[in-house]
């Protein structure tokens, strides 16, 4: 599924009182560009563009300011691996949140940085992330038929947990 389709398809899902939450990495700019927000703080993002593993707690965060409307974060596997165990505090207080994990192997913004002027590539590469691992692990669900995101240039992968 094109990055394009991705977003598409989240905003027609959710209600104009979401709050959508960011990390920093490719899907931030990519969200900037394809999902349009339609409140005043509907978007939550890191304000350097350089603090990975801010999307789990923040999501939290904007869930227990909001209660009552949806919260959703949008995380590359980087960050998730930093901040993801935090899971556990959504599960056990019952928030009822989404995060969605672009998973494509490696620390994508960084890498790029680097191969651009450098022309190579050095300490990005992630090894693999079980998601449906983290997820019972915490007690969130991952659904088994979930979708999956596929970028054809970067062979990304986005996948949903839900806080039950």
């Amino acid at each position: 599924m094109s990055p394009a389709r991705f977003f598409a398809s989240l905003r027609r899902q959710l209600p104009d009182d979401a709050t959508v939450v960011l990390d920093d990495g490719n899907h931030t700019f990519l969200a900037a560009e394809l999902l349009p927000i339609h409140r005043p703080r509907g978007l939550i993002s890191p304000t350097d563009f350089n603090c990975m593993g801010y999307c789990v707690p923040a999501t939290i965060g904007a869930k227990l300011a909001r209660p009552d409307s949806p919260a959703v974060g949008i995380v590359g596997d980087g960050a998730f691996r930093m901040t993801a165990m935090e899971l556990a505090t959504a599960t056990a207080q019952e928030l009822g949140l989404v995060v969605f994990v672009f998973n494509d192997g490696e620390l994508a913004q960084i890498a790029q940085a680097q191969e651009i002027p450098y022309n190579r590539k050095t300490c990005t590469v992630l090894g693999p992330l079980d998601i449906a691992g983290v997820a019972q692990a915490t007690g969130a669900k991952f659904p088994a038929h979930r979708e999956r995101w596929r970028d054809r240039r970067s062979d990304s992968r986005c996948a949903g947990l839900r806080q039950s």
